[in-house]
């Protein structure tokens, strides 16, 4: 079985600085992986390389059999690859079902070309969704005291 994702010799450097220094990896789909070290030791600048935020010096970078150098975020997002943040983001103007709702619509709609503002309440399959996730959050008792800070309205 080919992997999903394959990097094969990338390096980036900074200056002087050898931010990747001649990264190999090959992830299966469906299994899971870390990429963890230090401050500094070149994990975003991977991540980075790997979503079009950052074009490698040499290497490449292959998503389901699609080179992603040279692409734009957006076109590698299209793809099926994406980065998302470990600080919870939300539209504090919106609902706690309305948030819960904007990953599908862009899931289905593309990132850059979904307008969340616009009327959600015509939404209904992925109103539908939305509201299953929140039972299951609920159900699993998943959401802790810490979160609650984002889930006051």
């Amino acid at each position: 079985m080919n992997p999903i994702l394959k990097i094969q010799g990338v390096n980036k450097t900074f200056g002087g600085l050898h931010a990747l220094s001649d990264i190999q990896l090959k992830i299966k789909a469906g299994s899971t992986h870390a990429i963890i070290g230090p401050n500094g030791a070149g994990k975003s600048t991977l991540l980075n390389c790997c979503v079009g935020k950052l074009i490698p010096d040499t290497g490449s970078v292959t998503f389901n059999g699609m080179n992603m150098i040279g692409k734009k975020p957006h076109e590698i997002n299209h793809a099926g690859m994406v980065r998302i943040f470990q600080t919870p983001e939300i539209f504090p103007e919106l609902t706690l079902l309305q948030n819960l709702m904007i990953p599908a619509l862009a899931k289905r709609d593309g990132m850059f070309s979904f307008n969340p503002f616009k009327c959600m309440s015509q939404e209904s399959d992925i109103q539908g969704e939305a509201m299953q996730a929140l039972a299951d959050i609920w159900s699993r008792k998943i959401l802790s005291a810490r979160c609650s800070k984002y889930f006051k309205r």
